[in-house]
């Protein structure tokens, strides 16, 4: 995907380091937009968030990765999803400390508000793996969509379960949707890209 100007100023303010949602709302509310955050002068950063993050503010947009992300976008045909997109999903927007950006490889859809997380050890029982395959496919038959880790054990399972009811699924990963931990879940996460949607903040 090619990222809008307004993707590419969040997505800039994003990897500075120390800016984090709390800050990055702070600067917003003073600022109003990414870009005018990054327009600003340093000294107008610093009343808002300190002298030394404005300083890194400052000189860090200008070698930050944002192309490099890009180009992994594209590569991985992923898209981003910033904090203000109509798209990024509302009960997430609610919690505390949410992800200012989120990548994603396959479609959200407006339908996914109605879903249960499963997820559970990496080293079940027989009967608990086939258990979490049945309460995935019971909850999207009608309707729900089942949301987990990709991890393997219950994760997967719950995952299987969900695909092989014809239902939608979210996998939530702890690395970059670029990558496929554990590896034996790269069918899987195939998949769900198809039929659902892998997302992480990173």
């Amino acid at each position: 995907m090619k990222l809008t100007d307004s993707q590419r100023d969040w997505l800039t303010l994003t990897l500075v380091p120390g800016v984090g949602t709390a800050r990055f709302i702070k600067l917003l509310a003073r600022f109003q937009e990414p870009k005018r955050i990054l327009s600003a002068s340093q000294a107008a950063l610093a009343q808002v968030v300190g002298p030394k993050l404005a300083e890194r503010i400052k000189t860090y947009q200008e070698v930050s990765n944002v192309e490099v992300q890009e180009r992994l976008l594209n590569q991985y045909d992923a898209s981003l999803l910033t904090l203000e997109d109509v798209d990024y999903p509302a009960a997430l927007a609610e919690i505390y400390d949410p992800p200012l950006v989120l990548f994603k490889r396959g479609a959200l859809h407006g339908s996914d508000a109605n879903a249960v997380a499963i997820v559970g050890t990496r080293n079940p029982s027989a009967y608990g793996e086939r258990m979490a395959e049945e309460l995935a496919a019971a909850l999207v038959v009608r309707g729900i969509t089942v949301v987990s880790g990709l991890a393997a054990g219950i994760d997967a399972a719950a995952h299987r379960g969900a695909l092989e009811a014809g239902g939608r699924t979210i996998a939530v990963l702890g690395c970059g949707v670029d990558l496929v931990y554990p590896s034996q879940n790269a069918e899987l996460m195939h998949r769900i890209v198809q039929q659902g949607c892998v997302v992480s903040p990173f």
